[in-house]
């Protein structure tokens, strides 16, 4: 079995330990699922990336060949839902193929949100191909945000060091 550096990758992206274990998992069944359908071009799963940019979380999504009317974004149950259909304008009917990889179909993704997602700032652009969501941090949790010095010297608190 190969092995992978999880967590670390993502976390050095800024996002937090659980949520780097949520898109670990979404990834996995996200490539478990293309392995068992490996052939089915009635759906495509459009790639993500979901960054925490302290003020606000940024989502990109590669959407290339979609027009921005076949795209729906909507807030459900603390979920960001993604879905559209990527549809095949130039039928070639009775030509023949000796290869065709692009997929086309519908799809559906859903991305769970942060407890400290503003669900009344969420705003999206779309772009070349590319789906761009920001979703602002409320401002309640932005202010519970508290830096934790370390201490330097080497010493702990007295009070903490008496209790062994």
């Amino acid at each position: 079995m190969a092995s992978r550096n999880l967590p670390t990758e993502r976390t050095e992206r800024g996002l937090n330990p659980f949520a780097s274990f949520r898109n670990e998992m979404n990834d996995f069944f996200d490539r478990f699922a293309r392995e068992i359908f490996p052939s089915d071009q009635s759906s495509f799963m459009p790639k993500l990336e979901v960054r925490d940019a302290g003020s606000k979380y940024e989502l990109s999504a590669e959407l290339p060949g979609m027009k921005e009317d076949d795209i729906n974004i909507s807030l459900k149950d603390n979920m960001l839902v993604i879905e559209g259909e990527k549809k095949n304008e130039n039928k070639k009917e009775g030509k023949g193929f000796y290869r065709s990889e692009i997929s086309y179909g519908s799809f559906y993704r859903a991305i769970p949100l942060a407890a400290d997602v503003n669900p009344d700032t969420v705003s999206a652009t779309y772009k070349d191909g590319v789906l761009r969501i920001s979703l602002d941090k409320t401002a309640e949790v932005e202010s519970k945000t508290k830096r934790i010095a370390i201490n330097k010297t080497g010493t702990t608190d007295k009070n903490l060091s008496n209790r062994h």
